[in-house]
């Protein structure tokens, strides 16, 4: 143990490999934030808010009519499997090992 010690002391110590590198990173300096930099409304809330409404929920309808209209159109087509030929009682094997 006194020997790893001495020879510690006795030996140069080496730089870590990570001091030696440059670092290419710029500081960015942001120029300080105070309440008069926030946005201030404008204009009338409540007819900006119903335009923006009128735009969602006409966006909402298209959505339900398309996914609607998807369903219909596979049930039409049978794309679907929706197990409507499932049997009431399963059928009767007389022997599973054959």
């Amino acid at each position: 143990m006194q020997t790893v010690k001495t020879l510690r002391r006795l030996l140069p110590k080496t730089k870590s490999v990570h001091l030696d590198q440059k670092s290419y990173a710029k500081k960015i300096e942001f120029p300080q934030v105070t309440m008069n930099d926030l946005p201030s409304p404008e204009g009338d809330y409540y007819t900006q808010n119903n335009a923006r409404q009128s735009k969602y929920n006409m966006h909402l309808m298209i959505g339900v009519g398309s996914l609607i209209g998807t369903i219909a159109f596979g049930v039409a087509t049978d794309m679907y499997n929706l197990l409507s030929d499932v049997p009431e009682q399963p059928a009767e094997i007389d022997c599973y090992r054959e």
